[in-house]
C-alpha cells in the first residue's frame, strides 16, 4: 500500500498538527534554515525576533514552544514571548519572541527553533 502525503488543507484543519514551525540562525545575519507556514523572521535586535506567518492563526491564543542553542560551544537557550517584557504581544499574523541564555542574557543563537499549535 502506497502512503500519500496529507494535503496542506488537511493538516491545517487537524487540531493536533503544527500550524507553523521554523528553525533559523540568528548568530550573524538572520537566516531561515527551514520552515512551514512562515514567510519570514525579523531580527529585532540581540536575542529578539518576530516570526511572521504565511497563513494567519484564528486567534492570538495559540500555543508555542521553542529552544535555542549554539551546539557544543555555549549550551542551550530559551525562547519566550516578547509580550511578557514589552508592549508587543502575539497576534494572528506574528509571534514576537525573546531568545536568552539560562542566566537570562539576550543572545543571538546559532540554532533557534519554534513550533506553533492552535486553530487556523
Amino acid at each position: 500500500m502506497a502512503l500519500t502525503k496529507p494535503s496542506e488543507n488537511m493538516l491545517n484543519q487537524s487540531l493536533s498538527s503544527a500550524k507553523a514551525w521554523v528553525t533559523w540562525d540568528q548568530s550573524a545575519t538572520l537566516t531561515i534554515l527551514d520552515s512551514f507556514n512562515v514567510t519570514s523572521v525579523t531580527d529585532d535586535g540581540v536575542g529578539d525576533a518576530t516570526i511572521n506567518f504565511t497563513n494567519a492563526m484564528a486567534n492570538a491564543n495559540y500555543s508555542y514552544a521553542g529552544m535555542a542553542g549554539n551546539g557544543a560551544a555555549t549550551g542551550i537557550g530559551f525562547v519566550s514571548v516578547r509580550g511578557a517584557t514589552s508592549s508587543t504581544d502575539p497576534s494572528t499574523t506574528a509571534l514576537p519572541v525573546l531568545i536568552a541564555t539560562a542566566a537570562g542574557a539576550s543572545t543571538d543563537f546559532e540554532f533557534v527553533s519554534v513550533i506553533v499549535f492552535g486553530d487556523q
